[in-house]
């Protein structure tokens, strides 16, 4: 992702299934695409875990969220979307959030967000 010019930089810690986590993301100042890292800091010991929501997005579009990279191997419980990606409406994510899936301690999983209308 190119580095826009005003493009800000969202994070926050969390609970993640009962574990503290953080997600950390920079988003386009036109709210075009976002780059969002979803890192586990501890073990989870409920799953699924709450949906997370992906801060800083246009309510008022919609995005394509897909994995930046391949997860990492010993990853055993993915989200249904990692598959393939999930189109979903900006409001949604930025509100309810996504289906995370069960990170290992010290794992993470980066998203690509790109808006489609």
């Amino acid at each position: 992702m190119r580095r826009a010019v005003g493009a800000h930089v969202v994070e926050r810690a969390q609970d993640l299934g009962g574990a503290p986590a953080l997600d950390e993301g920079v988003v386009a100042a036109d709210g075009s695409e976002a780059l969002y890292e979803l890192a586990a800091i501890g073990q989870t010991v409920a799953w699924p875990a709450a949906p997370q929501p992906l801060p800083g997005l246009d309510p008022s579009r919609s995005y394509r969220i897909e994995l930046a990279t391949p997860a990492y191997p010993e990853l055993n419980r993915p989200a249904g979307w990692m598959a393939g990606g999930v189109t979903l409406p900006g409001a949604y994510v930025s509100t309810v959030g996504i289906g995370l899936p069960g990170l290992h301690p010290d794992h993470l999983v980066l998203l690509r967000v790109s808006a489609v209308n």
